[in-house]
């Protein structure tokens, strides 16, 4: 058990080192934001929203969740790597990243959120984390709140992604459209749809919305086991 759990962790540091594309985006997103930012500061007036610079890092953690599966996945194996460490090792990275997105954008949120909307050019910051009302429990729960959130996200968009050589990620790809578009028509459906975004997003119990997103991340975990065993490669 010790040695599989050191196998884990050692092909999650390799698979974290394979995604610089991912950083990469960040980065210029990051650099894109410090921008707009510098010019609404610096234009006398301006009175504008602007998105979060911390929100950056789920955009990372959602490009990583695309690139481990499409373009790691391959390469581990080539490199002598086992399924099952890829199983284990893919999960790990995404809970760390998702700990760290939720650790920074509560620091940015706490610190230079709070003070670029003091300023007269800032009439209100757009963030992912006061949008999705986990920072209405507090500092503490909201980052539990938004760490089970992006796990489970991330295990989601990494298991639609290592679906998309097969019929049934077409077949998933086809369910979420139609989900989006006949859903939402129909009240009753409409009615289901918003009771999930509830649980996971938007319940106001942190505790439970906590437990539904760990429940279902860990459920898509679980669910990777087999896909990957099937998986040619």
């Amino acid at each position: 058990m010790s040695s599989m759990r050191k196998t884990s962790v050692a092909a999650a540091k390799l698979l974290l080192g394979q995604v610089r594309s991912a950083y990469f985006t960040g980065g210029l997103v990051g650099l894109g934001l410090l921008s707009m930012y510098v010019i609404a500061l610096s234009l006398p007036g301006n009175n504008t929203g602007l998105v979060t610079f911390s929100d950056t890092c789920a955009l990372v953690l959602v490009i990583t969740a695309i690139v481990i599966p499409a373009r790691c996945l391959r390469r581990f194996i080539n490199l002598g790597g086992k399924r099952v460490d890829f199983w284990q090792g893919s999960a790990i990275v995404y809970a760390v990243m998702a700990g760290c997105s939720a650790l920074v954008s509560l620091l940015f949120y706490y610190t230079v959120d709070s003070w670029l909307v003091t300023l007269d050019n800032i009439s209100e910051k757009l963030s992912i984390i006061e949008a999705f009302g986990f920072i209405r429990h507090g500092a503490f729960a909201a980052f539990f709140q938004y760490t089970a959130a992006w796990f489970f996200f991330a295990m989601f968009v990494h298991t639609l992604t290592l679906l998309q050589d097969c019929w049934i990620g077409w077949a998933a790809d086809v369910l979420i459209v139609a989900i989006i578009s006949v859903f939402t028509p129909i009240a009753r459906l409409r009615a289901f749809e918003v009771w999930f975004w509830r649980l996971v997003i938007f319940q106001p119990n942190a505790f439970l919305q906590i437990l539904s997103c760990l429940a279902l991340g860990l459920g898509l975990f679980a669910l990777n086991r087999p896909i990957l065993g099937r998986k040619p490669l």
